[in-house]
């Protein structure tokens, strides 16, 4: 593909790590590696009429996140790189009332994607919320749970990661 550009996802606990997978795929599959963007969370407001509408999203560039509100029919007020950016823990009350929860959604056969569906619409904490999304979302892009749980150590604790309610 003689200069042609081609862009692709590397999931990486650092970006240090991403630029040498980054690396070792360019010179492992002959192409120029230009450069290597980290997803970030965006802040933004919209208008739609006159009603104005906040919001957050993930992005690699604040234009793919404008682009993006357009094409919906927003007119977009600002998008702004959201600075402090990392997730706090979960408080153990709320991971054991998501773990609780899961083990009674499973127990009633639902299928885990509904049931992480409906626990994302659910979950009050802004924190587990997005551990669950961001989960859902790896699990749906054929990633193994296993992994998907554990990269949210942190996050949820080692109790909720080390509970195997991975999908089956």
């Amino acid at each position: 593909m003689a200069g042609k550009p081609i862009q692709g996802i590397i999931n990486a606990e650092t970006l240090k790590l991403a630029k040498e997978r980054a690396g070792q795929m360019a010179r492992d599959r002959k192409f120029r590696l230009t450069g290597v963007r980290v997803r970030g969370t965006f802040i933004y407001r919209v208008k739609k009429g006159e009603e104005k509408i906040d919001g957050e999203q993930k992005a690699f560039t604040k234009q793919e996140v404008q682009d993006a509100l357009s094409k919906m029919g927003y007119q977009v007020v600002y998008v702004r790189k959201k600075l402090f950016d990392k997730a706090g823990s979960v408080p153990l009350t709320e991971v054991v009332s998501f773990v609780r929860v899961s083990a009674d959604l499973i127990k009633q056969k639902l299928p885990f994607n509904e049931m992480m569906q409906l626990l994302i619409n659910d979950i009050p904490n802004k924190n587990l919320r997005e551990c669950v999304r961001d989960i859902n979302q790896e699990l749906k892009q054929g990633k193994e749970s296993e992994k998907a749980f554990i990269k949210h150590e942190k996050e949820l604790g080692k109790f909720a990661v080390a509970g195997k309610m991975y999908a089956t």
